[in-house]
């Protein structure tokens, strides 16, 4: 664990607030983005994917395109862009697309992260079309690694945003870490529906780097 005089900015961070103090340094880095250019992450995932594959296609006409994963694998190669960007209504996003690699096809997964109203907390707007949003807490755990976890998924329906009911919804929970015997950063996230159980997960560990930005590059 290590504290930070000069803290950099970043969505992450500053929605940690005063607790980024307490995050492994190893992590800082990577939390803190980068102004000059995308953040590119690639790895190898030791299991990743949706775990009722072609079943869950049946929600991608409400949830729409990139946010419903219909395949489900072992050592699954993926490929992950952050950006943050200002919008034009003037809010940081946190802009993030995965590709998971199955074989010969692919899975495409897309969500923006924006500072929450609440101290500590994020707005996890999720898919291409952003009809559905999680409200986000975030913390940082005694090992130093970040914590998020969902307190609630809401709707975009006809203009208005509307809370759906828990058994409607679905709780998510990611950690970012760093692999104890190599170094390497790690993340762990699942989403599970109160019902059916675990419904989407991914995990293993990345390595990540800076590319220069291009209007081409997504998302």
């Amino acid at each position: 664990m290590t504290s930070h005089s000069a803290r950099p900015s970043s969505v992450l961070l500053d929605a940690l607030g005063a607790d980024a103090a307490r995050l492994d340094a190893r992590l800082v880095p990577y939390l803190a983005g980068s102004a000059e250019g995308d953040v590119v992450c690639t790895g190898v995932f030791d299991v990743a994917g949706g775990r009722f594959r072609r079943l869950g296609l049946l929600a991608r006409p409400v949830a729409g395109p990139e946010l419903v994963i219909a395949r489900f694998g072992r050592d699954v190669p993926f490929r992950v862009v952050n950006r943050e960007v200002v919008t034009p209504r003037g809010h940081r996003e946190l802009r993030a697309e995965r590709v998971f690699t199955f074989g010969s096809s692919s899975e495409r997964f897309a969500d923006a992260l924006r500072l929450g109203r609440v101290p500590g907390t994020l707005i996890n707007v999720l898919g291409r079309a952003r009809r559905l949003a999680l409200v986000l807490c975030c913390t940082v755990t005694d090992e130093g690694f970040l914590r998020i976890h969902s307190e609630g998924l809401w709707m975009r329906f006809g203009g208005r945003r509307i809370r759906l009911p828990r058994f409607l919804g679905v709780e998510a929970l990611l950690i970012n870490g760093v692999d104890a015997a190599t170094g390497r950063l790690t993340v762990d996230a699942r989403v599970r529906h109160p019902i059916l159980g675990v419904v989407t997960e991914y995990r293993g560990a990345f390595d990540y780097r800076v590319e220069a930005r291009s209007a081409e590059t997504p998302p």
